[in-house]
């Protein structure tokens, strides 16, 4: 009989060993998931810039764009008319047709300019074209 209760409480205590290890290796899987996502959030996550970092870099964006702009208006000075003339919004990347309605904030340019620079035509202005085929 007390070989019995001896084998009993071995039985039991390898039943608490074999589950507390399965919890110490859940534990180890949860840990090291969450060290790979820190690491992805600290590659994925850009660090915050402050106040002062965010100005200067509007700014700088300012002085490309003008520089863009003036660029584009040169080049239109340059190049020889085409008939086809579309309003190039720099920021968007997309040119526009007169009659489209974000023509207006764009500057005016031809076509062939449109493209070198990487334009692509506003959804807007190709459903209209499409539509009078």
């Amino acid at each position: 009989m007390v070989k019995m209760i001896v084998v009993i409480i071995i039985i039991i205590l390898i039943l608490i060993y074999y589950k507390n290890l399965k919890a110490k290796e859940k534990e180890d899987v949860s840990n090291e998931v969450k060290r790979e996502i820190k690491i992805v959030e600290a590659k994925v996550v850009k660090p915050r810039k402050n106040s002062e970092e965010k100005k200067e870099v509007k700014k700088e964006e300012k002085i490309e764009e003008k520089a863009e702009k003036s660029e584009i208006k040169e080049n239109n000075k340059k190049t020889a008319p085409i008939k086809e003339y579309v309003y190039v919004n720099i920021k968007s990347k997309k040119y526009h047709k007169e009659s489209c309605p974000y023509a207006k904030n764009s500057d005016k340019s031809t076509l062939e300019e449109a493209l070198k620079l990487g334009c692509k035509p506003c959804l807007i202005c190709n459903k209209k074209e499409e539509e009078k085929k």
